[in-house]
């Protein structure tokens, strides 16, 4: 599997946030990681199905 590199404010702090999406083979292993820019920690979440492809800053104005 290959990793899809995004970025958005998924914290919503306001400020960029970069993230990778990790598909796997199973769609019930997708992965979602990214750095919050309001903490510097990593998140992760359980995330995609079969055929799904990040989008990147969907909360743009």
């Amino acid at each position: 599997a290959s990793d899809f590199p995004t970025q958005g404010d998924w914290d919503g702090d306001g400020k960029t946030d970069i993230a990778v999406w990790r598909p796997d083979a199973d769609p019930t292993l997708d992965f979602f990681y990214w750095r919050k820019s309001s903490d510097g920690t990593i998140a992760q979440i359980e995330w995609g199905q079969n055929g799904d492809y990040p989008v990147a800053n969907f909360n743009a104005h």
